[in-house]
């Protein structure tokens, strides 16, 4: 029974990380997308990430 707890935490654990990994690309093809519409706000972009 114990082994059985574990795999399903491990599993639990594994599946919250490929979500936030997932997550976390959706936002940067939207951040992309977005900046990529105007140049200004890729310079503006370009400017608060130096």
């Amino acid at each position: 029974m114990k082994k059985i707890g574990e795999l399903i935490k491990v599993s639990k654990l594994f599946a919250d990380d490929t979500l936030k990994v997932h997550r976390e690309n959706v936002f940067e093809e939207i951040r992309l997308k977005i900046f990529s519409q105007s140049t200004f706000s890729k310079k503006r972009y370009l400017a608060n990430t130096i």
